[in-house]
């Protein structure tokens, strides 16, 4: 499940880039650069609810059907002649993606055994999905210099490839409480529970995700316009992108292991915090490093939320896992869709980089509102 997870977003960063390539290459307009990414990402949070009561119900394998599907989808995008049809086709992918992610998030948590576990491999599970979220770029803009379809077949070979690992893995976990310990038992029952810290911070941990993940939207589909404005080359956007993953990638290593950040506010502050220094600073640069440093920041900012955003989510009875953990992705899907919208509206009146600018105010406006709205919270007992 987890090299599933890395073989996803590695598909999916590959591809993601090369739509925007793509989209630049026939002639799109800012406005309609943001809208792959608003009317995609929109329909994949709202699809992600459905996904994990369908998951619930029907069991995790449905993963393998969707990502046969988005196979599918990205080599017909490849082959697209104007820049428009591909908002028609782009939704469908997204869809067909939000029957991926919450059935394999639950997957995981019915294959952990404890708290402590489930920090662990969520953990390695972070540590590998972004892993592919940073290659996928870089690759991407190689394999598009070669042929402008090969980012396509490539992000398709790797799905269908998944699709058929997948059908190997267990459903759930192989022990039963006859042949656990005592301890093994006690901390199987505790993630199995409700968790009324856990329960606490979800709301939080969702809104911060949701923000977060609005700069997500906006540097994977606005940056590449604002490079080519700028004269970067594609290779250029590349690696800058890589540098935002890098960021991502340096939390989850910190928080692999730890578990002091858990149940407190101050990892989401933080979060909003990278995320307005980030977008910020993109807004105010012009070179590669500055990029560099401002996309590193916020994917620092996206990193203290997902894990925090996720861990909760997952921390629930085995019927509750994957309507949270669609809910969880909900709110990456819609803070994906916000990005966009608001950066490309931005970008049509006062050009590509203002809308880092706007970015940047939402983030310090989200900072000062979760402050308040978590101070006047009233906390459970215990923490």
């Amino acid at each position: 499940m987890l090299i599933a997870a890395l073989c996803v977003d590695f598909a999916v960063s590959i591809v993601t880039l090369a739509v925007q390539f793509l989209g630049i290459h026939l002639g799109a307009s800012a406005m309609v650069l943001g809208l792959y990414g608003t009317v995609g990402s929109l329909v994949y949070g709202v699809a992600a609810l459905v996904a994990g009561r369908v998951a619930d119900r029907f069991g995790r394998r449905v993963a393998a059907v969707a990502v046969v599907l988005v196979a599918i989808v990205w080599i017909a995008v490849g082959y697209q002649k104007s820049p428009l049809t591909l908002l028609y086709l782009l939704p469908i992918s997204s869809v067909m993606m939000a029957f991926f992610w919450p059935p394999a998030q639950a997957w995981i948590g019915d294959l952990v055994s404890g708290r402590k576990q489930l920090n662990l491999v969520l953990g390695n599970f972070n540590l590998l999905w972004t892993t592919g979220l940073m290659l996928g770029p870089v690759v991407c803009a190689y394999l598009w210099l070669t042929n402008q379809l090969a980012p396509f077949y490539a992000g398709a070979a790797i799905l269908l490839s998944v699709a058929a690992a997948l059908m190997t893995v267990p459903r759930k976990q192989q022990s039963s409480h006859a042949d656990m310990t005592v301890e093994e038992i006690a901390t199987a029952e505790e993630l199995d529970g409700v968790d009324e810290r856990a329960d606490f911070y979800l709301p939080m941990a969702w809104t911060a995700n949701f923000v977060s993940w609005s700069a997500v939207g906006l540097i994977r589909t606005l940056f590449p316009k604002l490079a080519h404005d700028l004269g970067f080359s594609e290779v250029m956007t590349g690696w800058l992108t890589f540098a935002y993953y890098f960021g991502q990638l340096g939390v989850f290593v910190a928080v692999r292991q730890i578990t002091s950040w858990q149940y407190k506010r101050w990892p989401l502050v933080v979060g909003l915090l990278g995320g307005m220094i980030g977008m910020g600073g993109a807004w105010l640069g012009h070179s590669p490093i500055i990029f560099a440093i401002s996309f590193a920041a916020a994917g620092l900012s996206v990193g203290l939320t997902y894990v925090a955003s996720l861990y909760y989510s997952l921390h629930a009875p085995a019927d509750r896992r994957g309507r949270r953990a669609g809910i969880h992705e909900m709110t990456v899907g819609a803070g994906g869709a916000l990005g966009p919208l608001l950066g490309g509206a931005v970008a049509t009146y006062y050009g590509v980089q203002a809308a880092f600018a706007a970015l940047a105010a939402m983030f310090a406006v989200a900072t000062v509102v979760f402050v308040v709205w978590s101070k006047v919270r009233r906390k459970p007992k215990g923490i």
